[in-house]
């Protein structure tokens, strides 16, 4: 992770669609890169798009794959189509009727001395917070790259246009693509697939709604031309949503619709807003999913899910309500802080703890967003300043972290100082036992403990096991002091040998019934064992045998 990215939002994002009829088409690009001019350094952003394809999916392909690398271009080259480039729909209909889109370069200016010197103070703030010069410098790229996004995805969205119609002009697309720039989240769209906002406080529609049954702006603004907006008709009765006349558009913007003549704009309305610190997520969809699912109840049924799971689930939701008879194609992008990256979504939107029930609770509530269409200056805020008080929260709660780890360190460190300045101190007060025995002995105290105490009179005999041997070879064997050992072995042998001829002599000798019968010389061998102890000694002082 880059230096200025340390300071960014973290991005995770979803897809999921069902198809009927195969119109649309969607782009992600989570790390797509663009760049100011020619020698500034290239800024990570994410790009998302969904195309809601009519009259076949041509140019809903086509603006899927051609609107980024058009922007890129756009970014990197900022002069302004000359004269004569602009497609025959849209020549005349370059500025929109209620207060017209500037050119790249005469972005109305929204930054005032006031917003500027809150900045640097700011600035001054992360600095302080131990964030580097050069991520600083990243940072104030991203802000330059920012204030010339929205000229550029307007040139974008004319040369899509301008370029579709080199190839076909029988088909049209809405188009509704969103700009993560660090904090700072874009969107510009025409037609009618909506882009939703939730913050776990609030849910908030960031884009444009160009359909005309839904849009008086954009009615106002058709009629103005001359053109006429109405029901198609049959029989004399209106029949159907309001259209734009010549062409029969339900819609008073998208790219394609050669039909549809000037009145029908490609130029996109632009949203503009700052991310919560906490994050968030933004919802885009095809009105496949909008007409059959409420915008609070879709983001209220997917809060506490991840991305990949929230997506599933709304096109589930939607056909769960009624067969779908549209294409749905759902985009989830969820922005997390730095600080949660291992979050499976943002903070905020756990389900107990959304909207008011995060302050009951005790946990910070999102901030209030605030949109701003910045080629018009209306409902301007001071989006800068808004950056950077999001960049100075990350960057303090980076540097309490680190401060934790430190201290934590530090207390470990003196955790063990101590013990060894204890276990010292135990060593002193026991002799000087050698390093092995106060290894084995030691309670983990620092005070050493004995098995007997022999065991601690030898400990104390301050003497090496080695020393040991070499003095007892010095003292040779012991004197003899006339003492006898008699052997343990032998004697358990020698009193075999006398049960096993007391066995014999019992075998030859004649049975004690019988003794009278016997002869006086017999009746006395038969004696028993005292008589065989005597015939034995007689035996042995006449040397005869038996």
């Amino acid at each position: 992770m880059s230096v200025k990215e340390a300071l960014e939002p973290i991005i995770k994002y979803a897809l999921a669609k069902y198809v009927d009829k195969g119109e649309d088409a969607w782009t992600q690009q989570p790390a797509a890169e663009a760049t100011l001019g020619d020698e500034n350094e290239a800024i990570k952003i994410g790009f998302f798009g969904v195309f809601d394809g009519h009259g076949g999916k041509a140019a809903a392909t086509f603006a899927s794959r051609h609107v980024l690398p058009l922007l890129q271009n756009a970014l990197k080259d900022p002069s302004a189509p000359e004269d004569g480039e602009a497609s025959g729909s849209q020549a005349s209909g370059s500025a929109s009727s209620d207060g017209g889109h500037s050119p790249m370069g005469d972005t109305p200016a929204t930054a005032n001395a006031a917003e500027l010197k809150d900045v640097a103070g700011l600035r001054a703030d992360v600095a302080a917070a131990g964030v580097t010069e050069v991520a600083l410098a990243a940072n104030e790229c991203a802000d330059m790259l920012v204030e010339a996004l929205p000229a550029a995805l307007v040139q974008a969205f004319a040369a899509t246009e301008r370029e579709f119609f080199t190839h076909s002009q029988t088909s049209g697309t809405t188009a509704t693509v969103a700009v993560v720039a660090g904090w700072e989240v874009l969107i510009a769209n025409v037609g009618d697939s909506l882009g939703y906002l939730d913050t776990g406080s609030e849910v908030v529609q960031v884009s444009g709604n160009h359909r005309l049954d839904d849009s008086k702006a954009e009615r106002e603004r058709i009629l103005a031309t001359g053109a006429e907006v109405a029901q198609s008709e049959v029989e004399g009765k209106g029949v159907g949503p309001m259209r734009v006349w010549p062409g029969g558009l339900a819609m008073g913007r998208t790219i394609g619709d050669h039909a549809g003549g000037a009145v029908v704009l490609c130029e996109p309305e632009i949203r503009q807003m700052t991310l919560p610190t906490g994050g968030g997520r933004l919802v885009l969809a095809s009105d496949g999913l909008w007409d059959l699912v409420k915008p609070h109840t879709a983001a209220h049924h997917v809060r506490g899910l991840p991305a990949s799971k929230a997506a599933s689930e709304l096109v589930a939701l939607a056909a769960r309500n009624r067969k779908p008879r549209d294409d749905i194609t759902v985009i989830v992008v969820d922005v997390l802080p730095p600080s949660a990256h291992d979050a499976k979504h943002p903070p905020l939107l756990a389900r107990a703890k959304s909207g008011a029930a995060a302050a009951l609770a005790g946990g910070p509530a999102a901030e209030p967003v605030d949109i701003f269409w910045p080629l018009t200056g209306e409902g301007a805020t001071h989006w800068r300043r808004n950056v950077w008080q999001r960049r100075l929260a990350v960057a303090q709660e980076a540097k309490r972290q680190r401060d934790a780890v430190i201290a934590a360190e530090a207390a470990k460190a003196a955790k063990a100082a101590e013990a060894a300045e204890r276990q010292a101190g135990g060593v002193s007060s026991n002799g000087s036992a050698s390093d092995e025995t106060q290894s084995d002995a030691s309670d983990g105290e620092g005070e050493v403990q004995y098995a007997s105490e022999l065991h601690r009179q030898m400990a104390m005999l301050q003497m090496d096991p080695s020393e040991l041997e070499v003095a007892r070879d010095k003292a040779g064997p012991a004197e003899d002091e006339g003492w006898e050992t008699v052997p343990t072995k032998p004697a358990r042998r020698d009193s075999e040998a006398s049960q096993r001829r007391d066995s014999e002599a019992s075998r030859r000798s004649v049975p004690v019934d019988d003794a009278e019968s016997a002869d006086p010389a017999q009746r006395e061998f038969a004696g028993g064992r005292g008589g065989r102890g005597r015939g034995r000694g007689g035996r042995d002082s006449d040397g005869e045998g038996e």
